[in-house]
């Protein structure tokens, strides 16, 4: 798209799984998208036309765009054990090629997502959750009523 799109009145967004305007913020610099992460939404500057977006991040080869489309940017996208944010760059991902960090993340809500957009022709690369478990720690989250020893047992 031409000009800047300004989404706004969702501030709920930065509670979610994660903070999803930050997510997209910070995976878009990575594609050479400037966005701006506002304290009730986000503001993306557009890149112009698709093949002005693939133009910057493919090499000049002569292909044609449809061609250099199917290809990969080399742009690994972290998907923060988010559902939302690995679908969000996946249909991104139809464009200009993307490998997504983490894609077994859409599983807790859309189970069959992959396969549904694989049957529109959209193959997106990805690395599963457990390749990547050994680059974070895992949380824990103890839920119950006060005084009942969460802290104890936490410890």
């Amino acid at each position: 798209a031409e000009g800047t799109t300004r989404i706004s009145g969702i501030a709920n967004q930065h509670v979610k799984e994660c903070d999803r305007i930050a997510a997209m913020t910070a995976e878009l610099s990575k594609l050479g998208v400037t966005a701006r992460n506002l304290p009730d939404g986000i503001e993306i500057d557009g890149a112009g036309s698709a093949s002005a977006l693939l133009s910057r991040l493919s090499r000049s080869d002569g292909e044609p765009d449809a061609k250099r489309a199917k290809k990969e940017t080399g742009a690994s996208m972290e998907c923060y054990d988010d559902h939302r944010v690995a679908m969000s760059f996946a249909v991104l991902g139809s464009v200009c090629g993307l490998t997504l960090l983490d894609q077994a993340c859409v599983g807790k809500t859309y189970p069959e997502f992959w396969d549904d957009i694989s049957r529109l022709g959209v193959d997106v690369a990805g690395v599963a959750t457990t390749e990547r478990a050994s680059r974070r720690e895992a949380s824990v989250v103890l839920i119950g009523m006060r005084a009942v020893g969460k802290t104890t047992l936490g410890e």
